[in-house]
């Protein structure tokens, strides 16, 4: 916007950003793309567009339509994964945790995840963490990462609290049709919804998709299963509808995700994040998720702001 070989200041440009999201927007003299229209004030201006570096972007949580990768031969095409903010963290050459991409250079994983023990609050060093996760070509690949970031009131422990961590990558994801951010939900937990998780397979990038669904004999003090979870008021739990499999080790971290869109247009948000499972008095497996309403006034601030101690 506004360079010697870039678009004219006072342009005015519609951008079809990977056939989810159409965005009006001007080029200004600042060399900034600023929204325009009826939306105009409502979005933050953005040097490249349909690249906005923030949480909830208009791009955010839209699953990309089938898209060839290339491969001239129609019987040799590979489709692209469906859950493309999907992201493995690395520590130490081993697979940690599942992690989810939610701007251009931040993931959001558990802090259980990134520490030095189960007992330390303290983070493992940033240059012993990788993030694996699919790039704008649609192909897999490994990132270093600058910094990792605990949520400051984490409670390590078998049963942590406050699990919640940002990593930010050293190199800044260019998003394109093969990869796009999933929300963050800021508010209202959607708990009649069916959520989609994902219990970690051994090797590269593999995941399988287990529908779950919230427990509300958890959130009740009445209820022999809640006493036996003993969660505490920022976690819930939700059990697998099919075949009751725990999410445990590497789908730590994961996210619980959930559809608040339209069938025609959908939005999938990040409404929690695998902490830890157990099984309660009545013999059904539990998987301990962390909501994240709470948390969103730091994750806010951590990505945008740059505010992520206390």
């Amino acid at each position: 916007c506004g360079t010697s070989k870039g678009v004219p200041v006072e342009t005015v440009v519609m951008a079809e950003c990977w056939g989810s999201v159409t965005l009006l927007a001007q080029c200004r003299p600042d060399g900034m793309w600023h929204p325009y229209g009826k939306n105009q004030g409502q979005a933050p201006s953005t040097q490249h567009l349909c690249q906005d570096n923030i949480v909830n972007s208009p791009v955010c949580g839209k699953r990309p339509r089938y898209r060839s990768l290339g491969a001239s031969n129609p019987l040799n095409r590979k489709q692209q994964p469906q859950w493309p903010w999907l992201a493995a963290v690395i520590i130490n050459g081993n697979h940690g945790c599942t992690a989810t991409v939610i701007t251009h250079d931040y993931v959001l994983s558990a802090a259980h995840c990134l520490t030095r023990s189960q007992a330390s609050s303290q983070a493992v060093n940033a240059e012993d963490i990788r993030v694996q996760h699919i790039q704008t070509n649609g192909q897999l690949v490994t990132s270093y990462i600058s910094s990792v970031h605990l949520f400051p009131d984490y409670k390590p422990g078998r049963r942590p609290s406050n699990d919640v961590s940002l990593l930010r990558l050293k190199n800044a994801i260019t998003f394109s049709y093969h990869i796009q951010p999933a929300c963050v939900l800021t508010q209202d937990f959607p708990g009649e919804k069916t959520a989609v998780t994902f219990k970690h397979q051994s090797g590269d990038y593999n995941w399988d998709v287990i529908l779950q669904q919230h427990d509300s004999r958890c959130d009740s003090a009445h209820s022999a299963c809640s006493r036996a979870t003993n969660i505490d008021s920022n976690q819930f739990c939700a059990n697998d509808i099919v075949s009751e499999r725990f999410l445990e080790e590497g789908s730590s971290g994961g996210p619980y995700l959930v559809n608040v869109g339209t069938r025609a247009q959908d939005q999938w948000v990040v409404a929690g994040l695998v902490t830890f499972h157990t099984q309660d008095t009545c013999g059904k497996p539990l998987t301990i998720f962390t909501s994240l309403v709470n948390f969103w006034p730091w994750i806010s601030q951590c990505v945008h702001e740059g505010k992520c101690t206390t």
